[in-house]
């Protein structure tokens, strides 16, 4: 489902085939007193228009009986209604089990998803030799301009690395696996105009954003992506009403660099 800007609370249902009949609902945003609801501001109803969308497809290992699908940005932009804090599970990757809904495990790309990066593009699934041992790996080819590499036993980071210009953090701490953040962040929250740099995909002419899928070549270690380089400019709006507040976009003239096909290792 799609709407991540709309003041929706995003969701997937699992189905059964057989018969058609719905079988579960699972919510990206927590309500209260669920695991991940102390990422939302307490007494507080901004959960229940937390965005979160999944309007990407997902992926499946057949093995460990897991699907894996992508959530969107939050919902508002602006972080002061969301009391600036990582509003679990948007921009995240979820680990489900397909019978149930259950969240086995999660990774969030982008904590307080102030910039529209999302984590819903394509989840490559491989097996590749990582220091001397076959690990079931996960990637994504994030827009937030991150390259990660997952276990997708445990949603646990392997490796991230910027692929394309990035210029809202300066790398992912190893330790915390979370983004360093720059000061563009502080920037934006203080109400300047800030221009970011991240992944944006090659567009058609006359219509939406075209993302090409990735793919890897586990034999030979790697992993090819479409990438391009984009920036936006943002600026948070005049304080309004919480239910209607909200961060302006004002995406500037076409800019791209040129999009490359990329071998990356």
């Amino acid at each position: 489902m799609s709407g991540g800007e709309s003041t929706t609370r995003g969701f997937l249902d699992g189905w059964d085939p057989e018969t058609g009949k719905k079988l579960w609902r699972r919510y990206t945003i927590p309500a209260p007193g669920e695991p991940g609801s102390e990422t939302w501001p307490q007494n507080s109803d901004a959960w229940t228009r937390g965005g979160g969308p999944t309007w990407r497809s997902g992926a499946y290992d057949p093995q460990l009986d897991l699907v894996y699908w992508g959530t969107g940005n939050a919902e508002p932009y602006d972080p002061r209604p969301r009391g600036e804090r990582d509003s679990l599970y948007t921009s995240s990757l979820l680990a489900i089990r397909p019978k149930t809904g259950e969240i086995v495990c999660y990774y969030q790309y982008t904590p307080n998803d102030v910039y529209d990066v999302d984590a819903t593009d394509e989840q490559v699934l491989a097996d590749l030799q990582v220091g001397g041992q076959t690990r079931k790996v996960m990637i994504q080819a994030n827009k937030n301009g991150f390259m990660y590499v997952l276990d997708r036993t445990n949603c646990k980071p392997i490796a991230a690395n910027a692929y394309v210009k990035v210029n809202w953090a300066s790398g992912i701490d190893k330790e915390t696996s979370r983004p360093v953040l720059t000061d563009v962040y502080k920037k934006f929250l203080a109400g300047e105009e800030v221009e970011i740099f991240r992944h944006g995909a090659p567009t058609r002419r006359r219509s939406r954003s075209i993302r090409t899928p990735g793919s890897s070549t586990p034999t030979r270690g790697m992993c090819r992506v479409c990438s391009g380089s984009r920036h936006r400019i943002r600026k948070l709006s005049a304080p309004c009403p919480p239910a209607s507040s909200r961060a302006t976009r004002r995406s500037s003239p076409a800019r791209w660099w040129a999009p490359s096909w990329r071998s990356i290792r």
